[in-house]
C-alpha cells in the first residue's frame, strides 16, 4: 500500500506524548515515518491516503510480555488449589491426551482473543512447537520463546538442545528466543548450554511461589519429589554463571525476591514481568512493584495462561495493576503495558510506542477522557487493530 496518514480526536505516541488533532504517517512497508504534533502539523505534512479515525483514541498496540497460548483450551479446567504443586499436577493431567491439533487451535483462540482486547505483540512460551507453525503465518507479531526443561534428565537434555539448535522458519511477524523453564526445572548443565545462544530474548520463570524460594534455599517444600533436588547457588546466580543475564532477560513473577535481588538486576537490566489476573486467581500476596520501580528495575505486564487466569486481556491487566498499586499514575501504567514489555522483548522502539521507526501496530479505542486515564483504568473498547500498517478484521463472537 501507498504511504498513509492516520489522525484521531487523541494521538498516544508512547507514555509521554499525547496529541490532540495529530496524526502518524505510515509507509508501505508498515512502518511509522513521521509524527504529527497536533493540527497544523497534519495540514502540513501530512502524507498519501488521510484517514481520519474520528472521535477515537488512536495508541500503540499492548505489549503482552507473558503468556502461554498452548494452554487457552484448558479455560476453565484446571483450578487453583491449595498449593502450587498441586495446580502443575491437575495441569499435567489435563495436558495429557492433547494432540498437536489442539495446541495449534488453542494458539489461534488465544492470538484472536488477544488481538480483540488490544494487544499487538506477544512474548508466548512454546513447549509443543504449536506457536511457532501457528504464529509464522499470523498477523499477531510474536516472539516466541521455546520452553525448555530437562529436571536433571541427560539424555532429555540432549534431545532439547537439538530442537533448539534446529534451523527455524521465521515469519514477517514472528522473532525467536528462549525461555529455560524455571530454576527447579532446568539443569546447571542445561542453562550452561543454552548461555552461548546469542542475542535472543530469554525469559524465566522465578520465585512465583513460597514453595520454589524454599526450594531454592534448600528447605523441605511442597516441592520435594516433584522436582530436582535443590542445586548450589540461586537461580540468578546459577543464570549468571551460565551468560543468561547478558541479553535481553525477563523474569516472570518475582514473588519472593531476596534483599538484593532487586539491585543484582537492575545492574544486568534484566526486566520482571508480572500477571496481575494470574496473580490474583491463585491469590497470592500483593505484588511488591514500587520495590522493583524504585530500584530502578523495569517492570512490564503480561497475562498468563487461561490455565490460571479468567481472561488473555491487557486491559484488565493494566487496569488491575493501577487498581493495586494506587500510587502508579496513567503514564507509569501505560508504560508498564507498552514499552516496558517492548525491552523485556528485546523490541525497543519497534513496538509499543507509534514512534519514528517503530512498527505500525496501533488500536483504535472508543473512550472519552484524558487518553492515557481512560486506557488505563477501565476496559475501553477496542474498534479497530492495525498490525504493520494493515487492518485486522475482528470478527464477532470472540472475547477476550
Amino acid at each position: 500500500m501507498a504511504a498513509r496518514t492516520y489522525t484521531a480526536r487523541q494521538l498516544v505516541v508512547d507514555a509521554q506524548q499525547v496529541h490532540a488533532g495529530g496524526g502518524v504517517v505510515v509507509n508501505d512497508a508498515g512502518e511509522v515515518v513521521a509524527v504529527l504534533e497536533g493540527p497544523g502539523a497534519l495540514r502540513r505534512r501530512a502524507e498519501g491516503e488521510l484517514v481520519d479515525l474520528g472521535e477515537g483514541v488512536l495508541a500503540p498496540g499492548w505489549v503482552n510480555a507473558h503468556v502461554h497460548l498452548e494452554l487457552t483450551g484448558l479455560e476453565g479446567r484446571v483450578e487453583a488449589g491449595e498449593a502450587f504443586p498441586d495446580w502443575i499436577r491437575a495441569l499435567l493431567r489435563e495436558r495429557t491426551g492433547l494432540t498437536d491439533s489442539d495446541f495449534e487451535d488453542a494458539v489461534r483462540d488465544g492470538a484472536k482473543r488477544l488481538l480483540v482486547g488490544g494487544t499487538t505483540t506477544v512474548g508466548d512460551v512454546d513447549s509443543t512447537g504449536a506457536a511457532t507453525r501457528v504464529l509464522a503465518q499470523h498477523q499477531l507479531r510474536a516472539v516466541v520463546l521455546r520452553e525448555v526443561l530437562d529436571l536433571g534428565d541427560a539424555a532429555r537434555r540432549e534431545e532439547l538442545l537439538a530442537q533448539i539448535n534446529a534451523p527455524l522458519v521465521s515469519g514477517e511477524r514472528l522473532s525467536f528466543g528462549i525461555s529455560p523453564h524455571a530454576g527447579y526445572t532446568v539443569s546447571d548443565e542445561l542453562l550452561s548450554a543454552l548461555g552461548g545462544g546469542g542475542e535472543q530474548p530469554v525469559q524465566v520463570h522465578w520465585n512465583e511461589t513460597k514453595e520454589e524460594a524454599d526450594w531454592e534455599r534448600g528447605l523441605s517444600s511442597a516441592f520435594d519429589g516433584l522436582v530436582m533436588p535443590s542445586p548450589q547457588g540461586t537461580t540468578l546466580e546459577r543464570l549468571d554463571r551460565a551468560g543468561l543475564l547478558r541479553r535481553p532477560v525477563s523474569l516472570v513473577h518475582a514473588n519472593y525476591p531476596g534483599e538484593v535481588d532487586a539491585s543484582f538486576l537492575r545492574e544486568r537490566g534484566v526486566s520482571i514481568v508480572h500477571c496481575p489476573g494470574a496473580h490474583a486467581w491463585f491469590g497470592r500476596a500483593p505484588f511488591d512493584a514500587s520495590r522493583w520501580m524504585t530500584e530502578g528495575v523495569d517492570v512490564a505486564l503480561g497475562t498468563d495462561s487461561l490455565a490460571g487466569n479468567e481472561a488473555l486481556d491487557m486491559r484488565l491487566e493494566v487496569a488491575a495493576f493501577r487498581e493495586a498499586h494506587p500510587g502508579v499514575g496513567p503514564e507509569q501504567a501505560f508504560e508498564v503495558a507498552t514499552r516496558a514489555g517492548a525491552r523485556a522483548l528485546g523490541m525497543e522502539g519497534r513496538v509499543g510506542e507509534l514512534c519514528v521507526g517503530a512498527h505500525a501496530d496501533m488500536v483504535l479505542y472508543d473512550c472519552e477522557g484524558p487518553a492515557l486515564e481512560a486506557l488505563t483504568s477501565g476496559q475501553p473498547q477496542v474498534q479497530r487493530v492495525w498490525v504493520a500498517g494493515g487492518e485486522i478484521s475482528l470478527g464477532t463472537g470472540c472475547t477476550p
